[in-house]
């Protein structure tokens, strides 16, 4: 198990969250052409704390990252992923008091969660 402060200093380093504007796409979940979808992850290429990552939190997949083809001597990354709003929230506000560096990034999932921003 990985402590949330821990994870936070990890989140901080390696980690990306943001919104993204669909257009006319399908949002197969609403069936709407034009939506915001959310995404977190970490990707690194120590595949155990990964792993635990996903065992600790329970939420999220965990797949290898897709390496260039121009990048022979790279070595294998690994992520670990979600898109769910509801994943989302639940694992920042573990993280949320610990964070430093993406803190204000956290905030702002927040806010457009709980529609205090469009």
């Amino acid at each position: 198990m990985l402590s949330n402060e821990y994870v936070a200093g990890l989140f901080d380093a390696e980690g990306c969250i943001g919104i993204r504007y669909a257009k006319n796409g399908a949002n197969s979940k609403s069936g709407e052409k034009n939506y915001y979808g959310m995404f977190l992850f970490i990707s690194m290429v120590h595949k155990p704390t990964i792993l635990a990552l996903k065992e600790t939190y329970k939420i999220g997949q965990v797949f290898p990252k897709i390496m260039s083809r121009t990048k022979r001597n790279c070595r294998q990354a690994w992520t670990w992923q979600t898109r769910n709003r509801k994943e989302i929230k639940e694992f920042l506000s573990k993280i949320y008091p610990f964070l430093q560096i993406k803190k204000q990034q956290a905030k702002t999932i927040f806010d457009f969660i709980d529609k205090k921003i469009d």
